[in-house]
């Protein structure tokens, strides 16, 4: 399973993670990635087999001009979802809350692809097995 992230960033936001906050920015990333690129080698059926998360950093009076979107391509295996990441949250919290951020929209576009899925992708375990390598419960991580 090929799983890549990466952010869409209201601007003062984006300014602050690509300029002041260059290494907590690269700190996300630096945890995030070595976990999901354990993930490469296995499989959670033939339906999908890439998944692309873009999370949206975006005040709410933005979000008419950032929309989240579901794009499943079961025929190219691939999906595609942009989801929220509550941006007054993120703004006030530092790298190790920016990372629970992520990892909670990761989650949850899973789940949103697990329950739309037509085939055999088995999002369930695949949420399981990233709850087991980070170390936490979905409870847990869904308090942060």
């Amino acid at each position: 399973m090929d799983i890549f992230i990466s952010s869409e960033t209201y601007s003062p936001i984006g300014s602050r993670l690509y300029e002041t906050r260059q290494t907590e920015r690269t700190q996300i990333y630096k945890t995030i990635n070595p976990i999901l690129e354990k993930f490469k080698e296995r499989n959670y059926g033939k339906e999908f087999t890439s998944i692309c998360i873009i999370a949206i950093i975006h005040p709410v009076e933005h979000h008419e001009h950032y929309k989240e979107r579901i794009l499943l391509k079961p025929k190219k295996q691939e999906a595609d979802i942009r989801l929220y990441i509550d941006y007054e949250k993120f703004k006030n919290t530092n790298v190790n809350g920016w990372i629970s951020l992520f990892w909670q929209n990761i989650i949850k576009s899973i789940q949103v692809i697990n329950n739309r899925k037509k085939g055999d992708f088995d999002g369930d375990r695949l949420i399981s097995d990233l709850l087991d390598e980070i170390g936490m419960t979905l409870e847990d991580l869904m308090a942060v």
